[in-house]
């Protein structure tokens, strides 16, 4: 079995994915390659809120406070990047966030999955069929990403 350090961040956020979905060890000990014992340390950790284990810290969250903090006084992706001594295409990418007017990209973190109601996702089926708006305003007026919308409505 796998032990913390042989997974990659991507699978320790898959897993933390997982658990934000409403999983836990005992469901997802079927399918990922780590010893169960591990998966419940992980379970305790996530359900305290520490999310360190997954590769995400405090740090992070800090720097997205910071970079909210600089863009709502007018401060670009360029210079943030250069304050807050990031890659400036994680930066932009924040900026890009931020005009979007999803706030809570700089609250919470980019990993916290929403979970929207069956309703919300008719609605929006039936406004993209009908053509009354496109993905794009639905996306930019409800701050639902545009791949979720684009997923929704697939198949019609």
């Amino acid at each position: 079995m796998p032990t913390y350090s042989s997974l990659s961040r991507a699978q320790r956020l898959s897993i933390l994915n997982s658990f934000k979905s409403g999983l836990g060890p005992d469901d997802l000990k079927d399918y990922v390659n780590v010893e169960f014992k591990l998966l419940a340390a992980w379970y305790a950790q996530y359900q305290a809120g520490d999310f360190t284990w997954a590769g995400i810290t405090d740090e992070d969250y800090e720097d997205r406070r910071e970079a909210y903090m600089l863009f709502s006084q007018g401060v670009g992706y360029k210079k943030a990047s250069r304050l807050l001594e990031l890659n400036q295409t994680k930066v932009k990418y924040w900026l890009k966030v931020f005009r979007n007017g999803n706030t809570d990209f700089f609250k919470r973190g980019r990993y916290a999955i929403e979970k929207y109601s069956p309703e919300l996702k008719e609605s929006i089926r039936e406004a993209v069929k009908s053509g009354k708006e496109t993905k794009k305003s639905i996306s930019e007026r409800l701050h639902i990403p545009l791949c979720t919308i684009s997923k929704w409505t697939r198949d019609d």
